[in-house]
Protein backbone atom coordinates (compact mmCIF):
# COMPACT_ATOMS: atom_id res chain seq x y z
CA UNK A 1 0.00 0.00 0.00
CA UNK A 2 1.35 3.02 -1.09
CA UNK A 3 0.09 6.71 0.08
CA UNK A 4 -1.46 8.38 -2.99
CA UNK A 5 -2.16 11.84 -0.55
CA UNK A 6 -0.85 15.24 -2.17
CA UNK A 7 -0.22 16.92 0.91
CA UNK A 8 1.99 20.29 0.91
CA UNK A 9 2.65 21.36 5.10
CA UNK A 10 3.12 19.63 8.23
CA UNK A 11 -0.75 20.82 9.33
CA UNK A 12 -1.74 18.54 6.04
CA UNK A 13 0.33 15.57 6.50
CA UNK A 14 -0.94 15.78 10.63
CA UNK A 15 -4.62 16.37 9.47
CA UNK A 16 -4.44 13.14 7.42
CA UNK A 17 -2.84 10.86 9.47
CA UNK A 18 -4.33 11.76 12.80
CA UNK A 19 -6.93 8.40 11.45
CA UNK A 20 -4.32 6.35 10.18
CA UNK A 21 -2.61 3.17 12.05
CA UNK A 22 0.95 3.65 12.63
CA UNK A 23 2.27 1.79 9.72
CA UNK A 24 0.18 3.56 6.79
CA UNK A 25 1.65 7.09 9.11
CA UNK A 26 4.81 5.99 8.35
CA UNK A 27 4.14 5.53 4.58
CA UNK A 28 2.62 9.08 4.50
CA UNK A 29 5.23 10.84 6.15
CA UNK A 30 7.91 8.87 3.73
CA UNK A 31 5.74 9.71 0.79
CA UNK A 32 4.90 13.62 1.93
CA UNK A 33 9.58 13.72 1.72
CA UNK A 34 9.42 12.55 -1.73
CA UNK A 35 10.24 8.74 -0.78
CA UNK A 36 7.33 6.82 -2.85
CA UNK A 37 9.51 3.74 -2.88
CA UNK A 38 10.20 3.15 0.94
CA UNK A 39 7.54 1.19 1.64
CA UNK A 40 7.98 -1.51 -0.60
CA UNK A 41 11.79 -1.91 1.35
CA UNK A 42 12.08 -3.91 5.02
CA UNK A 43 10.98 -2.51 7.83
CA UNK A 44 14.28 -1.60 9.19
CA UNK A 45 15.09 0.79 5.93
CA UNK A 46 11.73 2.32 6.50
CA UNK A 47 13.06 3.15 9.83
CA UNK A 48 16.13 4.74 8.63
CA UNK A 49 14.46 6.32 5.69
CA UNK A 50 11.59 7.95 8.32
CA UNK A 51 14.26 9.11 10.89
CA UNK A 52 16.62 10.95 7.32
CA UNK A 53 13.38 12.61 6.25
CA UNK A 54 11.46 14.29 9.33
CA UNK A 55 14.58 14.81 11.53
CA UNK A 56 17.13 17.65 10.99
CA UNK A 57 20.28 16.68 10.53
CA UNK A 58 22.28 16.40 13.42
CA UNK A 59 19.21 16.70 15.86
CA UNK A 60 19.52 14.20 18.33
CA UNK A 61 15.91 12.36 19.86
CA UNK A 62 15.15 13.38 23.38
CA UNK A 63 12.87 11.00 24.95
CA UNK A 64 12.14 10.43 28.66
CA UNK A 65 11.63 7.04 30.38
CA UNK A 66 11.68 5.20 33.70
CA UNK A 67 13.99 3.04 35.30
CA UNK A 68 12.24 -0.38 35.98
CA UNK A 69 13.86 -0.94 38.94
CA UNK A 70 13.86 2.79 41.24
CA UNK A 71 11.26 4.40 39.23
CA UNK A 72 13.43 7.24 38.77
CA UNK A 73 12.85 9.10 35.66
CA UNK A 74 15.69 9.59 32.96
CA UNK A 75 15.64 12.51 30.26
CA UNK A 76 17.75 10.34 27.46
CA UNK A 77 19.29 11.44 24.40
CA UNK A 78 19.51 9.51 21.35
CA UNK A 79 21.12 9.86 18.16
CA UNK A 80 19.30 8.98 15.41
CA UNK A 81 21.82 8.21 13.07
CA UNK A 82 23.46 5.17 15.24
CA UNK A 83 19.58 4.06 15.66
CA UNK A 84 19.16 1.86 13.15
CA UNK A 85 21.12 -1.16 11.59
CA UNK A 86 21.40 -1.88 7.96
CA UNK A 87 19.40 -4.42 6.85
CA UNK A 88 21.02 -7.12 5.49
CA UNK A 89 21.65 -7.40 1.01
CA UNK A 90 19.43 -10.33 0.70
CA UNK A 91 16.14 -9.61 1.14
CA UNK A 92 14.97 -13.17 1.84
CA UNK A 93 16.01 -15.63 4.47
CA UNK A 94 15.91 -19.60 3.90
CA UNK A 95 15.24 -21.59 7.07
CA UNK A 96 15.28 -25.43 7.17
CA UNK A 97 13.47 -26.52 10.79
CA UNK A 98 13.84 -30.81 10.74
CA UNK A 99 11.82 -31.99 7.59
CA UNK A 100 10.73 -28.29 6.91
CA UNK A 101 12.14 -25.89 4.60
CA UNK A 102 11.07 -22.06 4.34
CA UNK A 103 12.17 -19.49 1.93
CA UNK A 104 10.83 -16.06 3.40
CA UNK A 105 11.39 -12.69 2.39
CA UNK A 106 11.63 -9.61 4.59
CA UNK A 107 8.37 -7.70 5.83
CA UNK A 108 8.24 -4.35 4.64
CA UNK A 109 6.19 -1.25 5.22
CA UNK A 110 3.73 -1.91 2.64
CA UNK A 111 2.94 -5.59 4.66
CA UNK A 112 2.49 -3.91 8.16
CA UNK A 113 0.37 -0.90 6.44
CA UNK A 114 -2.16 -3.77 4.85
CA UNK A 115 -2.38 -5.86 8.61
CA UNK A 116 -5.99 -5.07 10.34
CA UNK A 117 -5.91 -2.61 12.64
CA UNK A 118 -8.85 -4.44 14.60
CA UNK A 119 -6.97 -7.73 14.68
CA UNK A 120 -5.05 -9.40 17.40
CA UNK A 121 -1.64 -10.35 17.80
CA UNK A 122 -1.59 -14.05 16.79
CA UNK A 123 -3.99 -12.65 13.91
CA UNK A 124 -2.11 -10.08 12.74
CA UNK A 125 1.75 -12.49 13.38
CA UNK A 126 -0.27 -15.36 11.10
CA UNK A 127 -0.81 -12.72 8.39
CA UNK A 128 1.80 -11.39 7.96
CA UNK A 129 3.36 -14.58 8.10
CA UNK A 130 1.09 -15.52 4.78
CA UNK A 131 2.46 -12.14 3.41
CA UNK A 132 6.06 -13.02 3.48
CA UNK A 133 6.51 -17.06 3.44
CA UNK A 134 7.66 -17.10 -0.40
CA UNK A 135 7.51 -21.14 -0.36
CA UNK A 136 7.04 -23.68 2.62
CA UNK A 137 7.65 -27.74 2.36
CA UNK A 138 7.67 -30.66 4.49
CA UNK A 139 10.08 -33.67 3.18
CA UNK A 140 9.68 -32.05 0.09
CA UNK A 141 5.73 -31.73 -0.18
CA UNK A 142 4.73 -27.92 -0.79
CA UNK A 143 2.50 -26.75 2.50
CA UNK A 144 0.78 -23.46 3.42
CA UNK A 145 2.42 -21.17 5.72
CA UNK A 146 -1.16 -21.43 8.31
CA UNK A 147 0.18 -25.58 9.31
CA UNK A 148 3.61 -24.97 10.33
CA UNK A 149 4.10 -26.24 13.34
CA UNK A 150 5.28 -23.05 15.90
CA UNK A 151 9.35 -24.03 16.00
CA UNK A 152 9.31 -23.66 12.90
CA UNK A 153 7.33 -20.43 12.46
CA UNK A 154 9.57 -19.28 15.53
CA UNK A 155 12.89 -19.89 13.35
CA UNK A 156 11.86 -18.10 10.37
CA UNK A 157 11.11 -14.85 12.68
CA UNK A 158 14.53 -15.52 14.90
CA UNK A 159 16.24 -15.65 10.60
CA UNK A 160 13.95 -12.58 9.50
CA UNK A 161 15.13 -10.48 12.82
CA UNK A 162 18.46 -11.56 12.40
CA UNK A 163 18.83 -10.67 9.01
CA UNK A 164 16.94 -6.81 9.65
CA UNK A 165 17.61 -5.78 12.52
CA UNK A 166 16.40 -2.50 12.43
CA UNK A 167 13.09 -3.75 12.44
CA UNK A 168 13.11 -3.91 16.22
CA UNK A 169 15.84 -0.71 17.74
CA UNK A 170 17.12 -1.99 20.76
CA UNK A 171 18.77 0.96 23.19
CA UNK A 172 20.44 0.07 25.67
CA UNK A 173 19.74 2.24 29.01
CA UNK A 174 21.58 2.68 32.51
CA UNK A 175 19.86 4.38 35.83
CA UNK A 176 22.20 7.41 37.44
CA UNK A 177 20.28 6.16 40.54
CA UNK A 178 20.37 3.00 41.56
CA UNK A 179 22.79 1.58 38.73
CA UNK A 180 20.47 -0.60 36.76
CA UNK A 181 20.85 -0.99 33.20
CA UNK A 182 17.49 -2.97 30.73
CA UNK A 183 17.22 -2.57 27.20
CA UNK A 184 14.04 -0.84 25.58
CA UNK A 185 12.64 -1.06 22.33
CA UNK A 186 12.61 2.75 20.61
CA UNK A 187 10.00 3.40 17.63
CA UNK A 188 11.06 5.29 15.15
CA UNK A 189 8.08 5.84 13.42
CA UNK A 190 6.54 7.25 17.07
CA UNK A 191 9.15 10.13 16.80
CA UNK A 192 9.14 10.89 13.37
CA UNK A 193 4.86 11.37 13.68
CA UNK A 194 5.88 13.60 17.38
CA UNK A 195 8.17 15.20 15.07
CA UNK A 196 6.12 16.84 12.57
CA UNK A 197 2.79 17.24 15.07
CA UNK A 198 5.40 19.99 17.03
CA UNK A 199 6.21 21.13 13.16
CA UNK A 200 2.23 21.37 12.54
CA UNK A 201 1.55 22.76 15.69
CA UNK A 202 3.92 25.64 15.17
CA UNK A 203 2.66 26.56 11.66
CA UNK A 204 -0.41 26.67 13.31
CA UNK A 205 0.59 29.11 15.64
CA UNK A 206 2.37 31.22 12.85
CA UNK A 207 -1.13 31.33 10.60
CA UNK A 208 -2.95 32.29 13.62
CA UNK A 209 -0.69 34.95 14.22
CA UNK A 210 -0.35 36.28 10.64
CA UNK A 211 -3.98 35.83 10.07
CA UNK A 212 -4.88 38.71 12.98
CA UNK A 213 -1.86 40.65 11.97
CA UNK A 214 -3.15 41.27 8.47
CA UNK A 215 -6.08 39.55 7.71
CA UNK A 216 -4.96 36.84 5.56
CA UNK A 217 -6.13 33.66 5.18
CA UNK A 218 -4.91 30.39 6.06
CA UNK A 219 -4.17 29.12 2.25
CA UNK A 220 -2.51 32.69 1.52
CA UNK A 221 0.08 32.41 4.78
CA UNK A 222 0.78 28.76 3.81
CA UNK A 223 1.31 30.01 0.26
CA UNK A 224 4.00 32.21 1.34
CA UNK A 225 7.57 30.70 1.26
CA UNK A 226 9.31 30.03 5.10
CA UNK A 227 11.58 32.90 4.88
CA UNK A 228 8.52 35.51 4.20
CA UNK A 229 6.54 34.09 7.01
CA UNK A 230 9.46 34.22 8.84
CA UNK A 231 9.91 37.75 7.89
CA UNK A 232 6.56 39.05 8.45
CA UNK A 233 6.51 37.24 11.13
CA UNK A 234 9.68 39.09 12.86
CA UNK A 235 7.67 42.20 11.91
CA UNK A 236 4.14 41.56 13.84
CA UNK A 237 6.74 40.36 17.02
CA UNK A 238 10.37 41.75 16.78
Amino acid sequence: MTSHHQVGNALDVWEIGLSMTPAARALLLLGAAGRHDAGSRPVGERDRALLQACLPAGRWLDAVTECPSCGSQLDVELDPAALVAPTASEPQVSVVCGEYRVVARLPTGDDLAQLSPSGLVEELRTALLARCVVSADHAGRAVESSVLPEPVLLAVESAMAAADPGADVQVTLSCAECGAEWSSSLDPVRFAWTSVEHAARRLAVDVHTLAQAYGWSEAEILRLSPFRRRLYLSAVAP
